[in-house]
């Protein structure tokens, strides 16, 4: 069974992604922001990091950044509702500078992040 960490600081939709991917079949980790997701993908090293750009604490470019550092590698999707500025113009950017393959604008299709879940998955 593959495991998703979900880095998301909305309860709400953190549990929404967690039902929807547990229904799919994948073990599910959560955190409510950057600070703990990072600490969880060191002890747990899941398979797969869904992270949300917009945190407390630590936001989701850190993570993307400090988990590419430390774990080249590393299998992440990104995703956001907003920011400073435009959201599609921020998630380039994160993009650009990142390995980081598939990026969302809340709201999002499921159907395209399961998509793109099993496509980083292999």
């Amino acid at each position: 069974m593959k495991r998703i960490l979900v880095i998301e600081d909305d309860a709400r939709f953190q549990g929404v992604l967690q039902e929807m991917l547990g229904r799919a079949g994948y073990e599910v980790l959560v955190a409510p922001d950057g600070k703990v997701g990072v600490g969880l993908y060191r002890d747990k090293h899941p398979d797969l990091v869904i992270t949300d750009v917009i945190m407390p604490e630590k936001d989701g470019a850190e993570v993307i950044f400090d988990l590419q550092k430390e774990f080249p590698g590393v299998k992440m999707i990104v995703m956001t509702g907003g920011g400073q500025g435009d959201a599609q113009t921020y998630l380039k950017s994160i993009m650009m500078y990142s390995d980081v393959k598939y990026a969302f604008e809340k709201p999002f299709s499921m159907d395209q992040l399961f998509l793109a879940i099993e496509e980083t998955l292999g």
